[in-house]
């Protein structure tokens, strides 16, 4: 065992405590059931703590789009590493069905956790987040209209809409986010899928075969 976290130590150099026992549990047992519940929860973690870095830099860079875009960026990084890691674990082939099956996974568990997590600080952290946050996102429509030179009765109109919506940060709208990032996930799933998946020789698959 002692050797085998050395190899983990220099394969993973500089990684967080957390996510350095999560990649060696994935690399120590990597039973495709141990190793999506660990990539969930490497991925979901890893929202949590953007999450939390985003709240504690200030309301304009929760609601930025720079923001999201790093976002997506990072996880995208993320299921295509654990994803590529799991097929060299696997001999060095993945079928397109448990790649899609393995990212679609990780990202309902990554879902889960993420919104749990956001249910939680709209609500019990901080209760005036959501009117918070909500307030930025008018003003910043407003300065995108104003910069293309909008008329202002087109500016009233939209901020007057956008404060008649409301509610879209309560708990029955979050917790129906989650359930409609399934569509989100699994489209995700099927352009990653196809990326990582290496299906073995014909010949292999045969020889494979024969030696049952």
């Amino acid at each position: 065992m002692a050797g085998f976290e050395e190899k983990c130590l220099k394969e993973a150099p500089g990684m967080a405590p957390l996510f350095y026992w999560l990649y060696l549990l994935s690399l120590y047992k990597p039973t495709m059931k141990n190793y999506t519940l660990t990539g969930g929860l490497i991925t979901g973690f890893t929202g949590i703590i953007f999450t939390a870095v985003t709240y504690f830099l200030g309301i304009h860079a929760m609601v930025s789009l720079w923001t999201a875009a790093c976002a997506f960026l990072i996880f995208i990084g993320l299921y295509v590493f654990l994803g590529l890691r799991y097929r060299k674990l696997n001999g060095g082939y993945l079928t397109f069905k448990d790649a899609f099956a393995l990212i679609f996974f990780m990202g309902m568990i990554s879902s889960v956790l993420s919104g749990t997590f956001q249910i939680i600080l709209y609500h019990v952290i901080n209760p005036d987040l959501p009117g918070m946050m909500h307030d930025a996102i008018i003003q910043k429509t407003v300065d995108m209209m104003q910069r293309f030179n909008s008329p202002q009765e087109k500016i009233d109109e939209t901020i007057t809409k956008m404060q008649e919506t409301t509610g879209e940060y309560s708990v029955g709208n979050q917790i129906r986010s989650i359930a409609l990032s399934s569509i989100g996930v699994a489209i995700l799933a099927l352009i990653i899928g196809v990326c990582i998946k290496k299906t073995p020789p014909p010949f292999e698959q045969v020889s494979d075969t024969d030696t049952q």
